[in-house]
């Protein structure tokens, strides 16, 4: 079966990469970095005021750190939640930062394919 497993490029995504290579025999090439930047996750895809304001409808964020080291894991739950609604009504745009960034996985992803 052909088959990528995309993970962020954090610590515990470094720590199932480990574990699928040594466990599940999924070779390096199957797996994808949600970005190449160390640390960032699919949170950090979008720019701070996209994720903070818009969708969290939070004012107080800090720019200088990575969005997904100021959240909790439940406040990442209902973000996706949030986004998903948000996607599926088509009410939410984008930066062409944030674009740039999905962008450069799909492509990752349709190279693999």
């Amino acid at each position: 079966m052909n088959f990528l497993v995309i993970i962020d490029g954090d610590k515990k995504g470094n720590e199932v990469q480990k574990e699928l290579i040594e466990k599940w025999l999924v070779k390096n090439e199957q797996i994808i970095r949600i970005s190449e930047t160390d640390g960032e996750s699919i949170e950090d895809l979008f720019t701070h005021e996209e994720y903070f304001k818009d969708l969290l409808k939070r004012e107080k964020y800090n720019q200088e750190n990575l969005v997904s080291k100021q959240l909790n894991d439940s406040q990442k739950v209902i973000a996706a939640k949030k986004l998903q609604k948000i996607v599926s009504e088509e009410n939410f745009n984008v930066s062409s930062t944030t674009k740039k960034k999905f962008e450069s996985v799909f492509n990752d992803i349709t190279t693999y394919f």
